[in-house]
């Protein structure tokens, strides 16, 4: 009986030292369940503010390109505006010469006729 008992009392050791550790591993579980819904918790708050960040940015490369092109296209018309301007200038300088050189041979004509 005494032996029984012993055995008894082993058993019952153990199986409070089984539930001691069961304890243990329950509160860990909990903290590490815990931990997990806080991390969880963080990835989507962080996870929210890329794509908040990703689409603020989308829409400055959409606006960006549109200045770009916008300023190509100012450039374009100011290019055409100056070939523009350097052909009417062309042309008063050749109206310019033309004006000159009859001028000039009007001078020459009145000159010959006085010394005839």
């Amino acid at each position: 009986l005494a032996g029984l008992q012993q055995r008894l009392a082993e058993a019952m050791a153990e199986l409070e030292r089984q539930r001691h550790k069961a304890a243990g591993w329950q509160r860990q579980q909990q903290h590490l369940t815990a931990e997990l819904h806080t991390l969880r918790t963080q990835v989507k708050v962080v996870r929210e503010a890329l794509e908040r960040k990703g689409n603020t940015v989308f829409a400055e490369v959409v606006a960006v390109a549109q200045q770009h092109d916008s300023a190509l296209r100012d450039a374009e018309e100011a290019r055409a505006q100056l070939e523009l301007v350097a052909e009417v200038q062309a042309a008063g300088q050749r109206a310019l010469l033309e004006a000159q050189r009859e001028a000039r041979e009007s001078r020459e004509e009145r000159e010959e006729l006085r010394r005839l």
